[in-house]
């Protein structure tokens, strides 16, 4: 598969008449943030959508935004359009048994994993990137959406998390998105750390 660009994605994500996005079973913060940003943009631009995570939302990460209405049963309805995000590999979205029913349904991806058996028609595969997150704000910054808060504060947990906290990466790109987003929306990154961590007493 060839890299598209963000304005052919955009074209093929408002093409579509209805979105099922998925992650990878066994979701972690970067998985969740994404696809939670994800479903908030499209239902800004009125796209009808199906969030999936078929291992559900783990208890620790249902603070994140937009996470609630991920479901982790698949669809019944046919939905022309498959978004899956930082899967890495095909079976890794568990979705088997929908794509035996509706074999035809193409896949866009957006995934920092490096190229393997993602199975995609079109999309990302891009492991410059440090998380499918910082991948996400980069397309809604290229087609000129508007990000607010929600948004902003599922993107930069999945940022955080995937670099721990900015030790894993050799990057400064994601430094500088997530204080782009802190500075401009004045998210408390310590309230993240605790509600990831939880919180250590003053005195520990």
């Amino acid at each position: 598969m060839k890299n598209s660009s963000f304005k052919e994605i955009e074209k093929v994500i408002k093409g579509a008449k209805r979105i099922l996005a998925a992650t990878h079973q066994g979701p972690d913060a970067d998985a969740i943030g994404s696809l939670a940003a994800l479903g908030m943009y499209l239902k800004k631009i009125n796209k009808p959508y199906y969030l999936l995570s078929t291992s559900g939302v783990p208890e620790s990460l249902k603070f994140i935004p937009g996470a609630a209405p991920i479901k982790s049963k698949h669809p019944e309805a046919l939905y022309d359009l498959i978004i899956g995000l930082d899967y890495g590999s095909k079976w890794r979205l568990g979705i088997e048994s929908y794509l035996k029913k509706y074999p035809k349904t193409p896949i866009l991806i957006f995934d920092h994993h490096p190229s393997a058996d993602q199975g995609a028609n079109s999309g990302i595969i891009d492991p410059s990137y440090s998380s499918t997150s910082e991948m996400i704000y980069d397309y809604l910054r290229s087609v000129e959406f508007k990000i607010d808060k929600k948004i902003a504060y599922a993107l930069i947990i999945g940022i955080l998390t995937d670099t721990g906290f900015f030790k894993y990466t050799v990057s400064s790109k994601p430094l500088e998105t997530a204080a782009e987003l802190t500075k401009k929306f004045k998210i408390k990154l310590v309230e993240i750390d605790n509600a990831l961590n939880g919180r250590v007493k003053f005195e520990a």
